[in-house]
Order: structure tokens, then C-alpha cells, then sequence
């Protein structure tokens, strides 16, 4: 796990490429708010893992039987009040899930 002093995480956010676009010109992310979001709404990203966040992208895209193309936005977080839990994915890919609220408060 690398983590600065400073408590600074790599995330990597798996999405369509028109989204990551879109992120890096400045639009803020829409949070997620399915059902199955287990720590609720918001924005998820792998830690340390832009490979896993590619492949999450793809996988993505082929459950919605879409055309889109997949992409990956990395980003610096602090963690202050991050919700972050050891989980293997069933791939056997060891990940930590972030969480991330629409206000970025502390």
C-alpha cells in the first residue's frame, strides 16, 4: 500500500472515456447512487490500481452492452474521512474501496 506521511491516496476512477474527459476539463463527478453501492453515494476509485480501474471500466461497458470506450481518471485524495476496507475481489485482485461525498467535507 503506498501512502504518503501526508495521508495522500493514488485513486483511480474506472468510467467512459467521454467521462474522463469530461472530469479532466473540470466537471465535477456524479456521484453513484445504485442500489448496490455498498458505502452509499458517491464517487468510487481503486487505490494504487489503474489497471483494476481499466478492467472495472470494461466490464462496465460490457454489462451495458455499450459501445462507449473505457477510461481511467487518476486523482490525489486526502484522506481525512475516507472510508477505506481491505476486500479481495472475486478475481483475486486485492483492492480498497473509497469513498468520496458530494460536499468533499471533512
Amino acid at each position: 500500500m503506498r501512502r504518503s506521511p501526508s495521508g495522500l491516496i493514488l485513486g483511480y476512477h474506472g468510467c467512459d472515456h467521454r467521462v474522463a474527459e469530461k472530469l479532466l476539463k473540470g466537471q465535477p463527478f456524479q456521484l453513484s447512487k445504485n442500489e448496490y453501492d455498498w458505502l452509499g453515494a458517491g464517487a468510487y476509485f481503486w487505490e494504487n490500481d489503474p489497471v483494476r480501474a481499466y478492467q472495472w471500466s470494461v466490464d462496465a461497458i460490457e454489462r451495458r452492452k455499450s459501445r462507449a470506450k473505457p477510461g481511467v481518471v487518476g486523482a490525489v485524495i486526502v484522506n481525512q474521512q475516507a472510508i477505506g476496507t481491505p476486500y479481495r475481489h472475486p478475481k483475486g485482485t486485492p483492492l480498497t474501496v473509497g469513498f468520496s461525498d458530494s460536499h468533499g467535507s471533512p
